[in-house]
């Protein structure tokens, strides 16, 4: 009975101490209206009218995130002129949870980076279907 407890203690101790948030907005009106933008996650930059399916995990602990949207092509031309090419491999941000076939997909990705705010996000861009994915690394 003891240790039931204990274990029972030190999975309330874990679950507790791990600060990951996940979010998504079906598209930018939604995200705008519910103040998504201002908290900082995706940089200023990389924000768009035509973004949809947006999603964000992020430990708030360790300041690491991960986010993923759509973009309209022309949009989607525009960002690529704002990052800039990395030979930086990709690996997980600390403590968030990317499940590993994407995190396999993006190993294997090209990278880019935006230095925005003394703060850097890792992007990586699925050609065929307009999709962006970012990342921080946090503390």
């Amino acid at each position: 009975m003891k240790n039931s407890i204990l274990i029972f203690l030190l999975s309330c101790i874990f679950v507790s101490c791990n600060d990951q948030v996940k979010t998504k907005f079906k598209d930018y009106k939604i995200a705008e209206e519910n103040k998504f933008f201002e908290k900082g996650w995706i940089p200023k930059n990389l924000i768009y009218e035509s973004m949809t399916n947006i999603y964000l995990q992020n430990n708030l602990d360790l300041n690491s995130a991960f986010f993923s949207y759509n973009l309209s092509s022309p949009d989607l031309d525009n960002l690529k002129t704002k990052i800039k090419k990395t030979s930086f491999d990709y690996r997980n941000p600390k403590r968030v949870n990317v499940p590993n076939e994407l995190s396999n997909k993006l190993s294997k990705s090209e990278i880019f980076y935006i230095f925005e705010n003394g703060d850097t996000t890792y992007i990586s861009i699925e050609k065929e279907s307009k999709k962006v994915f970012g990342w921080k690394y946090g503390k």
